[in-house]
């Protein structure tokens, strides 16, 4: 007999047992013995490939977004029952696949990691410093009351973003880091008149938080420079603070407050420019599939209406403000992300947003995954740093 056949043959024989064994509705220990394979497959959801693993999960101080599938019964399963192992109640029910979980493993002393991560328990131990980096580079789009009425501004962005704990038994931790915006003039009327082509910002972010159980909070001040038609150094305080209901779904507020507002030149025209002040509450949600996204509504402080070529209008009242923010993981290191924010009205107001690839070099990229000491604060930027003119 040919040899490539023994291999087949030897197949097929193991094969056959498992199909009897599987058959055997007297006998379910034999279907667990010759079906742990299928029991005990663990999918990585970042490889392509799959591992065989225990039910009893590692600890790993860098643990990884996983998926599991286990032998349950749809009937026996409770509602919200991830990673429990049931076994079915009537022996000649089908084995069916319990619905894939995608769990928060980013506290590795929890016995449950579907649940919200608790950095209290978490530990300055298992942290480390590309666990709450992250590198974003995009486009970057804005329109706000200093661009005179007349400009916008189109082009991009690259930032950093970095956390680490200060009292790690208390969940707290420190964030910074700091942007550049290089955009040219959407419109060509500053090009006209000898203003500039070009503007150069540098947003930074210093500040603390703390996560803590369901509970979060985040206290920051935010730097801008600016090059533009003239240089300007501007500074805000921001904060925010929110309560988890659920596993999935975030309320709060967040607000900034204008702090440093700094003069200059537009051509011949003496200037000052100034952070507005607003605030909204927000409402944060993680689906299923790993994407978080975060709406708020609220109100601002007026604005002027300068208008270089038609002159003034007088400053505006308190103004409604909305906007949004959405993360969306494409894989374990790069996620889709970006921020929008609106302050009425659409002509005198603010329209900016940003849209790019963030990478995650920690593998953390799953909202649900990262550490609990990765920033609470988005870096400052236009959507977050609405900035007023005042024409002397």
């Amino acid at each position: 007999m040919n040899r490539n056949v023994l291999p087949i043959l030897f197949a097929v024989l193991m094969l056959a047992k498992t199909l009897a064994a599987a058959g055997n509705s007297q006998d379910s220990q034999a279907l667990t013995q010759n079906s742990s394979f299928f029991s005990s497959l663990r999918i990585n959801s970042f490889s392509d490939g799959f591992s065989e693993s225990s039910d009893q999960d590692s600890i790993n101080p860098a643990p990884i977004f996983t998926a599991k599938m286990r032998q349950t019964s749809q009937q026996s399963r409770e509602p919200g029952d991830f990673g429990a192992s049931v076994e079915p109640s009537d022996p000649n029910q089908p084995v069916v696949l319990q619905q894939i979980e995608q769990c928060d493993c980013s506290d590795v002393k929890r016995t449950n990691c579907c649940t919200a991560p608790d950095a209290a328990t978490y530990g300055s131990s298992t942290w480390r410093p590309l666990d709450t980096l992250s590198l974003f580079g995009g486009l970057e789009g804005s329109k706000q009351p200093q661009d005179f009425g007349v400009n916008a501004n189109f082009g991009s962005r690259w930032a950093a973003n970095w956390g680490f704990p200060l009292l790690a038994e208390y969940g707290i931790g420190v964030q910074m880091g700091t942007s550049i915006n290089y955009t040219d003039n959407a419109v060509q009327v500053f090009d006209r008149v000898g203003a500039t082509s070009t503007r150069t910002q540098s947003y930074s972010t210093v500040g603390v938080f703390q996560r803590f159980g369901r509970w979060r909070w985040g206290l920051g001040y935010d730097f801008l420079y600016e090059n533009y038609y003239d240089q300007f150094f501007l500074g805000q305080w921001r904060g925010r603070a929110g309560y988890a209901v659920t596993d999935t779904d975030e309320f709060g507020i967040w607000s900034s407050i204008s702090q440093r507002h700094d003069s200059g030149m537009f051509l011949n025209i003496p200037v000052t420019l100034t952070p507005l002040t607003q605030g909204s509450i927000y409402w944060q949600h993680l689906f299923s599939t790993g994407t978080r996204t975060m709406f708020w509504i609220g109100v601002s402080e007026g604005h002027a209406q300068a208008n270089l070529a038609l002159g003034d209008l007088k400053k505006t009242g308190d103004q409604f403000v909305f906007g949004a923010e959405i993360d969306v993981p494409l894989n374990r290191y790069v996620a889709l992300y970006g921020q929008a924010n609106f302050i009425s009205p659409a002509d005198s107001g603010t329209v900016d947003s940003y849209l790019g690839l963030s990478f995650y070099p920690g593998g953390h990229a799953f909202p649900a995954m990262r550490n609990p000491f990765t920033p609470l604060l988005a870096l400052a930027n236009s959507t977050m740093f609405a900035t007023d003119i005042t024409r002397h």
